[in-house]
């Protein structure tokens, strides 16, 4: 009994370490799109493989997606408290993302019905919101910004992790289901 609880432990950091791992290599790699003063691109993968991690592994996975992104968002930003209130914005988007799609949607690792794909796509648009806003508050504190300026970087940013959910998690999920699907052949 003490032996399945400690390798479940184990199994969740390693989870844990990897998705902060994966997250924070893509977000390195997605920054060379990055439009100043912030760091908000227009497509941002890094939320789509949160939200793909929240929704095979669980809520328990929030660690890693929150120490990918204040790992990478202090590659770009000197103050800790930045990097921290950004990283609980990625978070929070994942985790607010995966509880309204396993809600409404379930985990659609296939997308096969219309319904579920309009869903996802609408329920998508939703979370992202929280990064957004969420990290302007460092940026506009930190920076000289109009408020065209200000909208135009929550547009992009929230655009960004849209279009890396739309684009990245359909992709995780449906790669996660494998080789499960009946050939023609094989029905007769």
């Amino acid at each position: 009994m003490q032996t399945a609880t400690a390798v479940r432990q184990v199994t969740g950091l390693w989870h844990v370490g990897l998705i902060a791992g994966v997250y924070f290599v893509a977000a390195r790699m997605s920054l060379a799109l990055a439009i100043p003063p912030g760091y908000a691109t227009a497509v941002w993968p890094p939320s789509g493989i949160a939200l793909a991690a929240i929704l095979l592994l669980g809520g328990r996975i929030w660690p890693g997606i929150w120490i990918g992104a204040a790992l990478v968002n202090l590659t770009v930003e000197a103050s800790f408290i930045t990097a921290a209130l950004v990283a609980t914005g990625n978070t929070l988007e994942a985790f607010v993302g995966g509880s309204l799609i396993r809600r409404y949607v379930g985990i659609p690792r296939r997308f096969e019905r219309g319904e579920d794909v309009v869903k996802f796509i609408v329920l998508s648009a939703l979370s992202p919101a929280i990064a957004a806003t969420v990290a302007l508050v460092p940026l506009t504190l930190g920076h000289a910004l109009s408020w065209l300026e200000i909208l135009r970087n929550w547009w992009t940013w929230w655009q960004g992790d849209v279009a890396g959910i739309i684009i990245v998690t359909p992709l995780i999920l449906s790669w996660s289901a494998g080789n499960t699907v009946v050939s023609p052949l094989r029905r007769f």
